[in-house]
């Protein structure tokens, strides 16, 4: 299991970082990316700027391209844990960022087996997770129910069979091949940053305004998210 902490978004090339990352990982390991993303690609000219550079700000990845870029280098979707706004108050820096928005956000990704079977399944968990005997909360979009049967798509079933969660779920794989993999629209409606932010700032107080940037706006609770971090 590795774990990125804000530290892709000062990385020039994120691409070979990734890349290694993968390589070293063995079939089911995690890699946990917490990171600052934006809105939008961000152009050349503002990767330049040492004060957006040193805040984070111009070297953020495009959400979207996270998404292309862990496939190309052979992760599975980016599963989303948590995001948050983060609110630049100085407005020179706003300025400067010509209207590009930023969230501050965790991705779960697996590397998986290229050999595995592509079909749908229908999963139940068992429970067995320490502390979690009812509920285990996945990722945002991912609920498991003690004892329910849910059905889950190919690399969703793929995650649970080949990973540490293995023991902790009863797998029934689909006879049916599952449709070819690519970016469906459900796909990324379910690793936007931007929307989970602003669904989370709904039910929460804004933290306060510090600085040039404030801290995350939205806060949340993380109890949720101690399994995932366990071995």
């Amino acid at each position: 299991m590795f774990w990125s902490n804000c530290a892709m978004c000062l990385c020039p090339d994120k691409k070979p970082v990734l890349r290694e990352a993968f390589r070293v990982l063995k079939e089911g390991g995690e890699l946990y990316f917490s990171d600052i993303y934006s809105s939008k690609a961000v152009p050349e000219h503002l990767k330049q700027d040492p004060v957006l550079w040193g805040e984070g700000l111009s070297g953020a990845l495009y959400w979207r391209d996270l998404i292309s870029l862990v496939h190309e280098v052979g992760f599975s979707t980016p599963y989303l844990l948590t995001a948050s706004h983060i609110i630049v108050h100085n407005s020179e820096l706003q300025k400067k960022a010509s209207g590009i928005t930023h969230t501050s956000a965790t991705y779960h990704l697996f590397k998986l087996p290229k050999n595995r079977k592509q079909s749908d399944a229908v999963v139940a968990y068992k429970g067995t997770v320490p502390d979690h005997p009812d509920l285990l909360k996945f990722d945002m979009y991912h609920c498991f129910e003690t004892d329910i049967e849910v059905t889950v798509d190919a690399e969703m079933a793929a995650v649970l069979q080949h990973s540490r969660f293995c023991s902790d779920f009863s797998i029934q794989n689909s006879d049916k091949p599952a449709p070819s993999p690519k970016c469906a629209p459900q796909s990324c409606h379910l690793s936007n940053p931007f929307l989970l932010a602003d669904n989370l700032k709904l039910h929460s107080k804004p933290s306060t305004k510090i600085g040039n940037i404030g801290e995350p706006v939205g806060k949340y609770d993380t109890t949720n998210w101690d399994i995932l971090l366990s071995s």
